[in-house]
């Protein structure tokens, strides 16, 4: 399960076309639902992450927004702010596929990996094997004691690519190191290395990976979704997703795994377009 960070509908109109990579793929091998519809409002990446994997509005599993009044607590509470653990799903009242799956097969695993700390938990659920995102001021890959300590295959990963690969020590959501194709690229290889590490896909145990990939999201709001940095994102994610589908095919098998690729919400125009 692909989830873009506000990615609109069009972008695959006005990208896949011209790029060699995993759009074209997807368009070409996949079916593509270019009228779907969000019934809920706002869509925000929290309430949109929860409804992708638990099927259900907002509504139901009650993640309503990024943040929300308690008037109990007469304060906002953040999505997946816990009071134990610091971030949890505690607030998602509803069962994700991947908890679904582990009540069914224990021996089936699941991971999520994602940009943000929101979606690498909302989309991993209750009971994932692993549930990581990437935080910027650290410039590496971290999880919540709710899940357990960070797996000895993503400390490995931390210590061999993360120092390199992006520059740590940002503390706002809008950091340089963020704001380009390779923060989405980081996340797939710490995806990809989640399937090598836990041998995903490599048995009859249904296995379930939820990637949140981040960067769009981060240029899109600094830019807005017509600016030039825009289309060299999704230029690199284009790419990024042409990687991960041949890896896909290299590490588990042509047929023997499903994909999808969604989005949890869009973006307007940003007034200074012309």
């Amino acid at each position: 399960m692909l989830s873009v960070d506000q990615m609109r509908a069009d972008y695959m109109d006005r990208f896949a076309p011209s790029g060699p990579g995993g759009f074209s793929r997807l368009l070409r091998e996949g079916a593509y639902f270019s009228q779907a519809r969000n019934t809920d409002v706002p869509t925000e990446t929290s309430p949109g992450h929860a409804t992708l994997l638990t099927g259900r509005p907002p509504s139901a599993h009650c993640v309503v927004a990024y943040d929300w009044w308690d008037p109990r607590a007469r304060r906002m509470v953040y999505s997946v702010e816990d009071p134990v653990f610091e971030r949890s799903p505690r607030h998602l009242l509803s069962p994700t596929l991947g908890d679904a799956l582990k009540a069914r097969d224990p021996a089936s695993i699941v991971v999520s990996v994602s940009g943000k700390d929101r979606s690498g938990i909302l989309l991993g659920g209750h009971r994932p094997d692993a549930a990581l995102w990437y935080e910027p001021k650290e410039g590496s890959f971290a999880t919540s004691p709710y899940y357990g300590p960070l797996p000895s295959w993503a400390a490995r990963f931390n210590e061999a690519r993360t120092p390199s690969a992006l520059r740590p020590g940002a503390t706002a959501h809008f950091s340089e190191s963020t704001l380009s194709p390779a923060f989405d690229r980081l996340v797939v290889e710490a995806a990809l290395e989640a399937i090598r590490s836990l041998s995903m896909g490599s048995d009859d145990h249904p296995d379930l990976l939820a990637v949140g990939i981040s960067g769009v999201d981060v240029v899109g709001h600094r830019h807005g979704p017509d600016h030039l940095s825009m289309s060299a994102q999704l230029e690199g994610l284009d790419k990024g997703l042409g990687y991960f589908l041949s890896e896909l095919d290299r590490l588990v098998g042509r047929g023997r795994y499903a994909l999808v690729l969604a989005s949890d919400h869009g973006v307007l125009p940003v007034p200074e377009s012309p």
